[in-house]
Order: structure tokens, then sequence, then C-alpha cells
């Protein structure tokens, strides 16, 4: 599937009239306290287009700005809508972070000038984010999407105690199909863009830099899309050193070999609620007298009243481009999430090609993980001096008091809830204890000692052909495919084997295969989950081999494998991925998959059976 692709820019630097006259004030320091006096480059609104063949159409928004309130991007959504019928998931507005951009949105636990956005400037830059879809939008035109993988060395971790850096480059390229040229370079990777400090001129900070170095080596436009930046600052202390060095290594991705993207395009939106801590009793009142940004935290709080929030709104949103293997998901969310989340979010999923992207839809929070709001705990909220991303960050953004230590948990589920895309129903499979596939035929063994194939797909006349008898399969609790020959296990711990093809071909006895509760096959080897919660595999020849142990595997009620990966359903109704490696290296949970009493795959897709004789599939 081809797709269309449109981008496009525009400055919303504040004009110089509004600097000289002392109404431009900067975000994102607390020692700032005078307006602007000068710009040293300039901020841009962009925006990317990109439209599958179906006509589905999705926009990612990069703003040069620090801080993002959500109602600026229900506005901005609304009258995307409008103008051309994109649904408001199909549209993430990210924004830098930069902290030498004008104050974008109202916070009145920052001190005076700061605590409050200039609404003109948010009119300007919203009818900016607005234009900037129009033009990408009327801009589009054919090209292909390819994604490549590297790291950057711009950043560290600056908490105290830090964690193994999560330095992941993340590169899109549109190229035109008319002449080859390239049209869009998005990239993303984590750093907060403080390379100017608090010095009171307006800067992209380094993003300006990069995307300079990376639009002369291309001649496409590049967009920035900020990554998990909440503990990442830059290593180089020098914008334009340190955008020139992650420009040059945007280049070298786009040297190497890159995946081409080919499928549909699709977008989900949801939030969440994430828990913060209560206010310690007494707090307010000791501390409400106080000048500086805890006394105005104080002072906020009181008059909030039992208003105050106790919990902290996240909106989530995914991008996917293309489809299993081919596909490309941005995985977006709002806030100052912090860099070790990264690699938990992206491990969701059996999917390679995932983009963490924070500060997108909203940015008026820290979201740090249990690690960081451990290392050091805050026990003194407002103060925790020593903690500022678990800590006292909570105060300058105004909350009630920092996450609690289970909020990282739910914000995890939250993540696997936005990508269940959910099982839709192809058809009957009734009293079905195992299953297995190959090619587009789905096995099956039933309760009666039967054993069954059909075709994935339905005849010419759009009607799925019934499900056709193969002969016995007496007492099978496991099945699979390797090779082209069918393995059976059953109930009283042994291991069969038989052709695929004629009916009622008989069995040959090769070994054992004691208390399997699901079995399936990949790259040449026989896995089993047993009924003690145990994962095994071995070689599918035609004697006694010993199986060899590869950790845990609770309560599986089916089992499948796909794109290097075993899938697991359970019997608590969950979907689970593993690698098949050796070593016991833990499931994950990135799904549902309710009553499964069999499962299997076929390419991408996922087909289960359910103890109501239904037949189900799902993308993996």
């Amino acid at each position: 599937m081809g797709y269309e692709v449109g981008v496009a820019r525009i400055d919303i630097t504040p004009p110089a009239a509004w600097i000289d006259s002392g109404r431009i004030w900067l975000w994102g320091f607390g020692v700032r306290t005078t307006p602007c006096t000068g710009v040293a480059d300039p901020l841009e609104v962009r925006a990317l287009a990109v439209r599958d063949g179906a006509g589905a159409t999705a926009v990612i928004v990069t703003i040069d700005v620090g801080a993002l309130h959500p109602s600026s991007t229900e506005r901005i959504r609304l009258r995307v809508t409008g103008a051309h019928g994109i649904a408001g998931e199909y549209v993430c507005v990210n924004v830098s972070h930069t902290h030498t951009a004008p104050v974008f949105t109202s916070i009145p636990t920052w001190q005076p000038g700061v605590d409050h956005a200039d609404p003109e400037y948010v009119a300007l830059v919203e009818d900016a984010a607005v234009a900037a879809v129009d033009a990408a939008v009327a801009d589009l035109s054919a090209a292909t999407l390819e994604f490549g993988r590297a790291t950057s060395s711009i950043a560290y971790d600056r908490h105290p105690v830090g964690a193994p850096m999560d330095p992941t480059l993340d590169v899109v390229r549109a190229t035109s199909t008319t002449d080859g040229s390239t049209i869009a370079v998005l990239f993303t990777t984590a750093c907060h863009p403080v390379c100017r400090g608090s010095v009171n001129v307006i800067s992209s900070d380094f993003i300006g830099p990069a995307r300079t170095a990376i639009e002369t080596a291309t001649g496409g436009t590049a967009l920035f899309v900020q990554g998990y930046a909440g503990t990442c600052d830059p290593v180089l202390g020098d914008a334009a050193t340190a955008g020139a060095t992650l420009g040059a290594e945007v280049g070298s991705v786009l040297l190497g070999p890159m995946d081409p993207l080919d499928g549909p395009l699709d977008a989900w939106a949801s939030s969440v609620e994430l828990p913060l801590q209560p206010i310690r009793p007494g707090v307010v009142a000791a501390t409400i007298t106080r000048a500086d940004e805890v006394g105005r935290w104080a002072r906020w709080m009181q008059a909030q009243g039992d208003a105050v929030p106790a919990t902290l709104p996240t909106p989530l949103q995914a991008i996917r481009i293309g489809t299993g293997r081919d596909a490309w998901y941005l995985a977006a969310s709002g806030h100052e999430v912090v860099m070790d989340l990264a690699a938990a979010v992206r491990g969701l999923w059996p999917y390679r090609r995932v983009t963490t992207a924070a500060y997108c839809n909203s940015q008026l929070s820290y979201l740090p993980g249990r690690r960081v709001l451990e290392t050091p705990l805050c026990t003194d909220f407002p103060g925790c001096n020593a903690n500022y991303e678990g800590g006292h960050a909570f105060v300058w953004y105004g909350h009630r008091g920092p996450l609690t230590l289970d909020a990282e948990r739910t914000f995890l589920d939250a993540q696997v809830q936005l990508l269940d895309v959910g099982w839709v129903p192809i058809g009957h499979a009734t009293s079905v204890v195992a299953m297995a596939s190959w090619r587009d035929r789905l096995f099956a063994a039933t309760s009666n000692d039967l054993l069954w194939w059909r075709p994935t797909t339905p005849d010419a006349a759009g009607v799925v052909v019934p499900w056709r008898s193969m002969g016995h399969a007496t007492g099978v609790c496991g099945l699979a495919v390797c090779d082209g020959t069918l393995y059976a296990a059953t109930t009283d711990g042994k291991l069969w084997r038989r052709g695929m093809h004629g009916y009622d071909r008989g069995w040959a006895h090769i070994g054992h295969a004691q208390q399997v509760a699901a079995m399936t096959a990949m790259e040449g080897r026989l896995f089993a989950a047993t009924t003690n919660d145990l994962l095994w595999r071995r070689d599918p020849v035609d004697h006694d081999v010993g199986w060899e142990g590869l950790g845990h595997a609770q309560q599986v009620a089916g089992l499948a494998a796909a794109d290097g990966m075993l899938l697991a359903a359970t019997h608590d109704g969950n979907l689970h991925w593993r690698p098949p490696v050796a070593g016991d290296v833990g499931w994950r949970r990135y799904g549902h998959a309710q009553d499964i009493v069999g499962m299997t795959a076929i390419g991408d897709v996922l087909y289960a059976a359910t103890a109501a004789g239904i037949l189900w599939r799902r993308p993996v």
C-alpha cells in the first residue's frame, strides 16, 4: 500500500513589538524575573500529514514551546476535524519542551510573569498549528516511508541515582515516489532542550541546529518529536554543537539500511488518571506565607479547597503506520515522562518499531516511575529538594503531591489497554482442545477425539467454508505444525506426529510430552507450556529426546508463535509474549484473551477458539 505525505512549517516567533514592549516572558526556569530581551533563533510549528491508500490520515504537529495545556490540543484538533474530517485521535501535538520559548500555558505556582500565558501568543501558536496542518494536507503527494533506529550521544541521566541511559534514536523518512527526493525526516530522541540555560532570549535550543543539519543534508523538512526526556539533560552545553551532533547521528541512520513501512494507517487515544499523594496535614498552613514557589503552591492549594485534584489526567495516543512486520507505532504520552520508562513501554508489545514520545497533547507535570520516586523517596513534600523529578517538580506544576509508587503500574497498564485492539469473531470452533496452523490452514483437535482443518479465508462467495474432518486425534492436549508435519501431545504424556494431508492417517509415537497444556512450533522447534506452569522446547526428531526448560509459563491455555515471539493466552483472560530464548526471561502482558481453549498464529494474525465454541482472530 502506498502513502501520500505532506509537510509544512510556520514561524511562531513573537513579533518584535511584543518583545520590545515587555509582554513576552520565557518559560522553564524559576530564576527568571524579567521579560524576554530578544531572539537568538526562531521558533516554529511543523506538521507532517500521512494518508494511506484507503484515505485514513494522521497528522503529527511539533511546536517549539515548553509546556502545553490540553485545551490548546483540543482546540487544534476540533479545527482540524472541521476542516479536513480528521478525527482527533489521528492528530498528535508534541511540544519540544525548549526552555527558551514564551509561556504557552498558565500555571499559578510559577513566579510572576511566568505564571500566565499571553492570550494573543496562545492564539498565534494555535492558529499557526492549524495553518501548518492545512498546508501539509494540501501538500500531500505520493511517497514511501522507512524506519530506522540507532542511538544518540547527546544526553545523560541527570537524576541523582542514575539508571542505564536509554539513548534510542528513531527516524522515519518520507521519500517522493515521483523523483526520489526526501520529503520529510521525523526524528525522536530524549533530551531536555536546556543548552542555553536561563538566558532571556528566544531559541529552539539544540533542536533548530539539528533540523538545519538534517535539511541541509537531505533537502527535506525535519521534524523533532521529543521523547521521554524527564530525567535527561544534554551532555554538550552548546546548543549549536549538540544540534550538529544529533543531526549527524540522524544522518547516519538515513545512510544505513532502513525498514520499509507498508499497510493501512490507524490511531487510538485514551487517558488515564494517575494517583497523586495526598497533602500532608498542616503543611499548607505552615508554608502559606512563604514568598517562594512553596508559598505559591500553598496558596494555590488553599484557593482550590476540596477541589484540589487527586489524580494527574494523562492523555495517551498511538498512531500506527503499516501492519505486522511492516508497521511503525508512535506511542505518545502526555507530560514529562522519565527516561527509564521508555524501554518499559516499548517492551510491552511484541512490535519491533515502537517510538516512545512524551510531551504530547498535554504537558503539565513530571511523570516519574517507581525508581525515580524512590531515589530518594520524598517524605517532606513540598520540600523534596533532593529529588526534583520525583518530588519538588510537583510544587512547580501545582499538584497536591508527587505520584504514588503504584502510578507506574497504572501507567503501563493503560498503555497496554490503549493498543489492545480486540478480537473479531470469524466463525465457529466447537469443542476445541488444541489448535495449530500451516500457511493458510487452521487445524483443531476436539474433545471428541477428532482432528479437523479449515481455511482462514472465505470462499469465492464470501462464505467461510466449514471445518473438515481429518480423522482421529485421541486425547490431544497440545497441537503444533513444524516443517509441514503435525505434532500432538496427549493427556497420557506422549508425543505423536502425522502428515498434514490425507484422512485418518496414523499417528507415530516419537517420545514423551508430560502435562502439556498447550503447544506450538517456531524456527524448527517444538514449544510446550505445561500444567505445572513451565515452558519447554525440543527438536522435532522421530525419537525420544529430552525437553529443555525455558522458565515459567503460568496458567497457559493457548500457545502460538509469530514474528519471532512466543504468545500465550492465559486462564486469567490475558495475552502475553516473550522471546523464545533460553532462560526465564519473563512474559509481558499486552492484551486480553478471554476463555481461550486453543490458539495459533499465521503470519501477523492470531486465531483462537474459545470455550463458547467461537473462532476469533486479531492482529498479533
